[in-house]
């Protein structure tokens, strides 16, 4: 299956799934996760707070609710970790958030 690069508002965007980089609690403070949470509606904060938070270096899925995609795949990049961890950590969100695309047929 190809890979295909898009530069557009991501919350604009119809596709399978969308990738939002967020913080371990799965609450928007800003830049491109209050974007995404302000456009798919309250219903994805609540699908959020269900999940229980996310690890560094992991992803959850949920709907994507008023977003015109079918999922948004919430994945928590490094912060303030020595450069070897952080690209271990980073690479890793990219991977669990590939996997999470798999696994629900995107």
């Amino acid at each position: 299956m190809p890979l295909k690069i898009i530069r557009q508002d991501i919350t604009k965007i119809e596709c399978d799934a969308i990738v939002n980089p967020t913080n371990t609690r799965l609450c928007p403070d800003g830049g491109t996760d209050l974007a995404i949470h302000k456009a798919a509606g309250q219903e994805l904060k609540k699908a959020c707070e269900a999940l229980d938070g996310c690890e560094v270096g992991k992803a959850k899925v949920t709907p994507a609710f008023n977003l015109p995609c079918k999922f948004v795949i919430h994945t928590v990049g490094p912060d303030n970790y020595e450069l070897d961890t952080a690209v271990k950590m980073l690479e890793s969100c990219f991977k669990e958030s590939l996997f999470l695309a798999k696994e629900n047929g995107c």
